[in-house]
């Protein structure tokens, strides 16, 4: 017995439709030869489903055009599962496409396509909209060194959100901002190096200038837990995959800030000082944020205290909601604001009477330090009855508010600092790079697996035997000549940094790009990913203006996101902002500025740098992983971190290696084979079935590439294509060096 079962949109309410007495097919592909760089999601045909009396209920009676009553919406999502004798094969969305005499005309696509529909088009801000129409704020923080220097140790957490440990880091950067807009160093022009702005001369970084980074695995999960599902993902969790950032804000000067929007806080419960505390100072936790009226959305309350998110001059008020029973005389009730512990001039005192409802308000202007804290304490003189601190009154409640800053700082509005580039652009992009396979499971719905494909292809070690279910006169067997191109290319977009624009004029030549030549004399055309991302490119730190000469600190390796302007005055190389496209690279933690040197972190002298790099490791050997598509003369070849004496400065594990080589042997090597055929499946094979498990026919293994017309309540046959299992560990290196020399 065939179900479609659908969800009321929005409920858990769930409908079975009356299905149609002509058939239901359904298709599954995993990879299309055509495109091996695009995905694609189980679906249905369009099918029609009857103007019955229960489907009319569902559908609000949609045909007639003149009624407003019910609750579907043509425009949104309807959750679906398609269920044979209970066993279920599809979980996914249900779109109706029209309606006519001949029924509800509909399909299902699969609950991975829902993800993929989820993103389609939309912006990040877009991304970061709740349902309710607020902006989700939970990445935001204070530019402030404090959280700048905590982001360097991934074990905290500087969000206001709580996202979790090392979500946000702050590279150390040069971004070349100009006089008006730069406060580097004494002679701005100059812009960043050794000598100015990090810690010599008594010159300082300005943390304005900074600019975080944000981890790539937390944006995968974050789109697909908006879509409503959770992820399974060994190589999402991994530790290589956890230090991979992408750089915001490249598009700007500075980041996009916004002021803090406040807190008004008050008290979980009725607070009660017995008589035996009278007149001691006891503190007030303020920890209630999430009834009316109060909120605390930047996260500015930390166990009841105020910590000041940056330096400024912040206005704090107190409202104490008090009672003690009795019928005549009365006594003082003071309250006590302490910065990091220590009382001031901040203490208040109020007399108050017994039997009835008192308001003791007081407000501090306190001029603050980014990271103080600022707690609220109170007192009773009351010896006689309990004192109540009540945490609602009739009129007014117990609060602790802010009530006005002045500040030069800011928050960092996260959503407005991601690059402009569509996010299913950029996801499309992240999953080139690794070659993900995103599959879901009819055993664990909601649930979506992501891995990259040799990972994914590798692990199938079920073996099935599907010699007595397939036709075997409809078995055909061909090369995967049509499916093949000359070239494929490999490749970021071209930078208009300095370090990206040299390479791209001496070389004409896309730092990292890799062109994998395909052997076979019989194809044309070519294919090339696509181009979101520019080339990560690290510099020395030289000790001069000019950026010549040899580096004090060769440790030191940095990003520069900027070009050499004109000459101005005094001024021969001066450098200047340009907008850039987003990067992608390893985080490996603090490393040794080295040689002795410091540098000046918000007035604090520091022996160590946050290092990014294209590499996942400090010092490249033979198993360093590198972000670049493939082979090119390193930057920085004879620096410590990356060869140095210490290591041998090579590696083959570029991205085409590590996550698309394996893919091309199997399919286009002298091997490879496609099979067509006809199968008998039933429903709990299709339930059952993975796309990487190994299926015996012919004498050997085969894995499938899709199901087609898998008709519900039919014996017919279905139509599945098949790829001959070749599992060659190593991928073919390109005949066509891919070096560049240096110079």
């Amino acid at each position: 017995m065939v179900q479609l079962v659908a969800y009321k949109q929005g409920t858990s309410t769930q409908f079975e439709l009356d299905i149609p007495e002509s058939s239901i097919e359904l298709n599954f592909q995993y990879i299309d030869l055509n495109d091996p760089m695009s995905r694609r999601s189980p679906y249905s045909f369009r099918f029609n489903l009857p103007l019955s009396k229960t489907n009319n209920k569902f559908f609000s009676v949609y045909f007639n055009a003149n009624t407003s009553n019910g609750t579907f919406n043509a425009m949104k999502d309807t959750e679906c599962l398609i269920l044979s004798d209970s066993i279920l094969l599809m979980q996914g969305t249900l779109q109706m496409h029209s309606v006519s005499k001949g029924g509800y005309e509909v399909s299902v696509i699969e609950q991975v396509a829902q993800v993929f529909s989820s993103i389609k088009g939309i912006t990040w801000e877009e991304l970061f909209t709740t349902s309710a129409g607020t902006v989700d704020t939970d990445l935001d923080h204070a530019l402030s060194w404090d959280n700048v220097r905590d982001s360097w140790d991934v074990t905290n957490d500087i969000t206001t959100g709580s996202v979790g440990a090392g979500v946000v880091v702050y590279p150390l950067a040069d971004g070349g901002q100009d006089t008006s807009l730069n406060s580097w160093t004494v002679n701005a022009t100059t812009g960043f190096y050794y000598n100015e702005g990090l810690g010599m001369q008594e010159d300082q970084l300005g943390v304005e200038n900074l600019k975080p980074a944000i981890r790539i695995a937390y944006l995968v999960k974050y789109i697909f837990n908006k879509a409503g599902f959770s992820i399974s993902s060994t190589f999402l969790n991994s530790v290589d995959v956890q230090k991979m950032y992408m750089f915001l804000a490249l598009e700007t000067p500075r980041v996009t800030g916004r002021a803090n929007y406040g807190f008004k806080v008050g008290l979980e419960n009725d607070f009660i000082i017995p008589t035996t505390l009278a007149s001691p100072w006891i503190p007030l936790a303020f920890l209630e944020e999430s009834i009316s009226p109060f909120y605390d959305p930047d996260g500015l309350i930390t166990n009841g205290a105020f910590i000041a998110p940056y330096d400024g001059l912040f206005t704090l008020m107190t409202n104490l909601v008090v009672y003690s029973a009795g019928s005549s005389g009365g006594y003082l009730v003071g309250t006590r604001i302490t910065i990091n512990g220590q009382s001031g001039s901040f203490d208040t005192s109020n007399q108050v009477s017994y039997g009835v409802t008192s308001i003791v308000s007081d407000m501090q202007t306190l001029q603050l330090e980014s990271g103080d804290s600022v707690a609220v304490y109170v007192s009773s003189t009351n010896t006689y009855t309990p004192t109540q601190i009540k945490a609602l009154g009739t009129q007014t409640a117990t609060f602790f508010e802010l009530v006005s800053f002045t500040t030069t700082a800011s928050f960092v509005d996260m959503a407005q600092n991601f690059p402009d580039i569509r996010v299913d652009e950029w996801f499309k992009a992240i999953v080139q790079r690794f070659n993900l396979v995103i599959i879901s499971d009819q055993t664990t719905p909601g649930v979506i697996k992501i891995e990259p494909w040799s990972d994914y292809w590798l692990e199938g070690t079920v073996n099935k035997d599907w010699t007595d279910i397939v036709d075997q006169d409809s078995i055909s067997i061909k090369p995967t000549l049509e499916f093949q191109k000359k070239t494929y290319e490999f490749t970021d977009a071209e930078g208009s940094n300095f370090g990206n624009l040299w390479w791209q004029t001496n070389f004409n030549w896309i730092k990292g790009k890799y062109t994998y030549i395909n052997l076979n004399d019989f194809v044309t055309e070519e294919e090339t990913t696509d181009q979101v991302f520019q080339p990560y490119k690290n510099r020395k730190l030289f000790p001069n203006v000019a950026n010549t000469g040899e580096s004090q600190l060769p440790n030191v390796l940095l990003p520069a996101f900027w070009d050499f302007g004109e000459p101005t005055g005094s001024v021969d190389y001066p450098k200047k902002w340009v907008a850039n496209k987003p990067v992608i690279a390893y985080y490996n933690g603090l490393q040794d500025i080295g040689n002795g040197a410091t540098f000046n972190y918000g007035g604090t002298l520091y022996t160590t740098y946050p290092y990014f790099a294209e590499w996942n490791t400090v010092g490249v050997t033979t198993a360093t992983k590198s972000l670049q598509w493939g082979y090119d003369y390193p930057d920085n070849f004879n620096a410590p971190f990356i060869s140095g004496g210490i290591s041998g400065g090579s590696t083959l594990n570029f991205c085409f290696y590590t996550y698309w080589s394996q893919l091309f042997n199997e399919i286009y090597s002298e091997g490879s084979r496609v099979m067509t055929c006809k199968v008998d499946l039933s429903y709990t094979d299709i339930y059952d079935l993975k796309f990487n498990d190994n299926l015996y026919l012919d004498g050997c293994f085969w894995k499938l590439l899709s199901i087609d017309n898998f008709t519900l309540g039919s014996n017919s046959l279905a139509n599945v294509k098949l790829i001959k299992v070749i599992n060659k560990p190593i991928g073919r290196i390109s005949t066509g060096c891919n070096q560049k020399p240096s110079a």
